[in-house]
Order: structure tokens, then sequence, then C-alpha cells
């Protein structure tokens, strides 16, 4: 026969082991994270407080934003736009890789593993590669990262 120790251990074990298995469900399962999340209506865009309620409004009744845009797209300059091989098919995944000029090594080590894999025709991955404002800058990094 078990002793009271042992019995109370046990249970204490057993207890855990549940509250173990309940945490890891509520996660699986993204109860957590709707635990946690913000109504569109109450949503503030940090750190410039923009309300993404009323900015949204604003630009479907065609008015203009009350903000300057953060990352004005019309400025960037594309060195090579490929076309799309995926144009007339549907295209469920899209992965973007975002990567400085300098991280060539880091491009490759993805093309040579999960990046080399055949396109199956649902999934395309895309690296987009920033080009530095300061080209003397960028000759001094890629020196030090030989």
């Amino acid at each position: 026969m078990y002793s009271l120790r042992a019995l109370k251990s046990l249970l204490c074990r057993r207890v855990l082991a549940l509250l173990a298995l309940i945490l890891t469900s509520a996660w699986i399962s993204g109860l957590s994270d709707h635990l946690y999340e913000i109504s569109f209506r109450e949503f503030k865009w940090p750190p410039y407080e923009i309300d993404v309620l009323a900015e949204t409004s604003r630009a479907m009744a065609g008015e203009p934003p009350r903000f300057l845009v953060l990352n004005n797209w019309n400025l960037f300059h594309s060195i090579r736009e490929p076309e799309c091989r995926m144009w007339n098919q549907t295209l469920q995944l899209l992965i973007i890789v975002k990567s400085a000029s300098f991280n060539k090594k880091a491009r490759e080590a993805i093309r040579q593993t999960w990046g080399m894999r055949e396109s199956s025709g649902a999934v395309e991955i895309v690296f987009v590669v920033g080009k530095p404002e300061d080209a003397d800058v960028a000759t001094k990094r890629s020196y030090l990262m030989k």
C-alpha cells in the first residue's frame, strides 16, 4: 500500500501533468492568442497611435491619409523584377525572404537547403535584396563579411 506522502506526490504529479496538457492544448488551438487579441476597432498602430479603422475608412472613401507614409514604396527602385512563373496557376503560399545585400552566404544557405526544392506550383520562394544607400559602407561591410 502507498504511504500518504507517496499518494500526495503522485496526485501532485498528475495535477501538474494535467495542467501542462491544458496549457499546451490552449496554445496549440490558438486559444491563448485569442485571449490577447485586440478588436480591429480598438487597434492602434504603435508607436504612432494610428487608428487603423479610421485610416482604412478614409482610404476606401478616397480621402487623403492623416499620417505620412512610413514606407513609401514609390521611392524604391528595383534592380531586377523577374516575371511571376505562377501567373496562370493558383499560388497557395508565397515565401518572401528579405535580405541585406551583404548576406550572400545566408541566401546561398537557403537556396541549398529548403529553398532548393522543386516548385510544386503551389509554393513560390522570392528573395528581396536591398541596395545600400551608401556604397562605401556596403564595400566595407562586404569586406568584413569575407
